[in-house]
């Protein structure tokens, strides 16, 4: 296991020795569980930009073809759903 040092503000430190007494458990305990809450924050924010730029790229691929006529129909609304699905599914897998 690594051992490290930072600086962080002795106000800073004092809230944290508070919350750390709070969920009973040690500082390195706290600040390890306190960066992964934060990584799993980083990594939905990336999870959810993937997924809007995705669906830009569906909507323009959906224009072009229905532009060429290749398209007749198209319900984006189910299109919507679907990625709801599939971001529900990949949260839950996330959770287990």
């Amino acid at each position: 296991m690594a051992v490290i040092n930072i600086s962080i503000p002795d106000e800073f430190l004092a809230k944290v020795d508070e919350y750390k007494r709070l969920v009973k458990e040690k500082r390195s305990e706290f600040f390890i569980n306190a960066a992964k809450l934060y990584f799993k924050k980083i990594e939905e924010k990336i999870y959810f930009e993937r997924r809007k730029k995705a669906f830009k790229e569906l909507q323009t691929i959906i224009k072009e073809l229905w532009d060429k006529g290749l398209v007749e129909e198209f319900d984006p609304v189910e299109e919507i759903r679907k990625m709801r699905d599939e971001r529900t599914k990949e949260l839950l897998k996330r959770v287990k």
